[in-house]
């Protein structure tokens, strides 16, 4: 259901920035409901695994729709609230890209050394999966590009907000 509701909304802001391409943080926005719907299918998968490998290699290809999250709310903000600083948003992109290059280059993924099983708990009525394994110290490299991510919306809030447009800034 989150997957298909942000296609949905994602589609009528592809056609708004379709009919307008001067409005470009509705392309932004698309690719934000594109990556979360991705994540949604990621989580999906993790949650349906039935083995560890299974569990991994869904954990290890939720990154890509993460890193893209991180970057379209990067490029929405910039270009909506036309503030914070360039050097943090790139320094975020650039962290989270590496985390994203490491989680494909470490096996299973960026957060665990290894996998050794999955257990299966009751959550809302459905069973689902859950990792049992060792986690990976690297997983500290993408909370760094998540927490920079935080930083650069706290940035631009302050930016927008000392800028006179207090409403915008509070309501985004």
């Amino acid at each position: 259901m989150v997957a298909a509701t942000s296609l949905t909304l994602g589609m009528a802001h592809l056609i708004v920035w379709w009919q307008n391409r001067e409005k470009s943080e509705r392309l932004w926005f698309f690719f934000l409901t594109v990556a979360t719907a991705g994540m949604a299918f990621g989580e999906l998968a993790m949650m349906k695994s039935r083995t560890a490998a299974e569990f991994g290699s869904a954990l290890r290809w939720v990154h890509v729709p993460t890193w893209l999250t991180l970057i379209a709310i990067i490029g929405f903000l910039l270009i909506y609230l036309r503030g914070g600083r360039w050097w943090l948003a790139a320094l975020a992109i650039g962290i989270r890209t590496v985390s994203l290059v490491i989680n494909f280059l470490v096996h299973p993924n960026i957060n665990f050394h290894e996998i050794t099983g999955v257990r299966k708990v009751s959550f809302l009525g459905e069973e689902v999966s859950l990792a049992i394994g060792r986690p990976n110290p690297l997983m500290l490299v993408a909370q760094a590009g998540l927490l920079l991510l935080l930083l650069f919306a706290i940035d631009v809030t302050v930016t927008v907000w000392r800028r006179g447009e207090r409403r915008r800034a509070l309501f985004v």
